[in-house]
């Protein structure tokens, strides 16, 4: 049963469906390797779900990880223990296994479209297109599932669909998706990749230059930074190019941004290194002196401390994914 899918009949024991098989090419085939070594994210189940007050459901161990965007409706989501107040727009993540309960506002029932990924399933195992909620069903703790690193928190978060249309429109259309009937797994597959790329690029930031927020010189001088990642940046080049001293400098980022600028500049290196990792054939130690990085061992080593993997590691893992 699905965490939100009230009324829904069990849809886990339906066989998978299979693309229909074109004719092999003319002359001897190949024979096909075994796919043992491969891991890839899939989309196990989507709902649109409507739940009033009456319907307060709660789950102990939902083995994915979940998105909630709310379309209509307030009330309350409870993830492992943290509170979130919901009205329309929001948008919810959960970490794998969590733990969920749902507190629909009295007389304002909330309407939510909610997506369950699979960060990692093994391509060598039958792929079920199913989520346990507890842990004595079916498909809890199976090798063959795991979670996988993404650029969102590995914490309940919320956040705001107008600030992500492309995260809100894509949970929403995975809902309607699985609404009209379950998918094929190749379909279930590719749609995870999706998802996996849209969570992993990150908010619409405002540019530094556009952000009326913050203080005219503090914007001149990230702008600048921004545009001189590739060589050594240090205090004194932020503050010319700001034209501030560097207490004030330094006061205008720790207030604004809760950086020293340094910090911020070695911030906004690792984001742009993660961009080049996916979209770019460069070596490591490429990336790291078009970054500005004079040794890549400590790029790897900064790297590893943000991210949790060797930027290595981290290419291998986005492109098998």
């Amino acid at each position: 049963m699905s965490a939100i899918a009230v009324g829904m009949p069990e849809d886990r024991g339906d066989p998978e469906r299979s693309p229909p098989r074109s004719h092999p090419p003319p002359g001897p085939v190949p024979r096909a390797r075994p796919l043992t070594d491969r891991w890839a994210p899939v989309i196990a189940t989507a709902h649109i779900t409507r739940l009033s007050h009456a319907e307060r459901l709660g789950f102990t161990r939902v083995a994915s990880r979940m998105f909630l965007h709310v379309l209509a409706g307030t009330g309350r989501v409870e993830v492992n223990g943290q509170a979130f107040e919901v009205r329309p727009h929001d948008i919810v993540g959960m970490p794998w296994l969590h733990a969920v309960r749902y507190r629909p506002s009295r007389g304002d029932p909330l309407l939510i479209s909610t997506v369950h990924l699979i960060p990692r399933h093994h391509l060598g195992h039958p792929i079920e297109l199913a989520v346990p909620h507890e842990p004595d069903e079916p498909l809890a703790d199976v090798p063959w599932r795991a979670d996988g690193p993404l650029l969102i928190p590995d914490r309940p978060f919320l956040s705001d669909g107008r600030a992500r249309p492309g995260l809100a429109s894509l949970i929403d259309y995975l809902g309607r998706t699985w609404r009209r009937g379950r998918p094929p797994i190749g379909l279930a597959l590719r749609l995870g990749s999706i998802l996996v790329f849209e969570l992993n690029s990150g908010e619409q930031h405002t540019e530094p230059h556009d952000d009326e927020a913050l203080p005219p010189r503090l914007r001149r001088a990230m702008a600048w930074a921004r545009g001189h990642l590739y060589r050594p940046i240090t205090v004194a080049d932020l503050c010319a190019a700001a034209d501030v001293s560097p207490s004030t400098l330094r006061r205008q980022f720790r207030s604004h941004l809760d950086s020293s600028p340094l910090l911020w500049v070695q911030r906004i290196r690792l984001e742009r290194s993660t961009e080049l990792l996916t979209e770019s054939l460069l070596g490591i130690t490429q990336i790291a002196r078009r970054l500005g990085f004079a040794d890549s061992h400590y790029f790897a080593r900064v790297f590893a401390r943000r991210y949790g993997l060797p930027p290595s590691e981290w290419r291998r893992r986005r492109w098998q994914a």
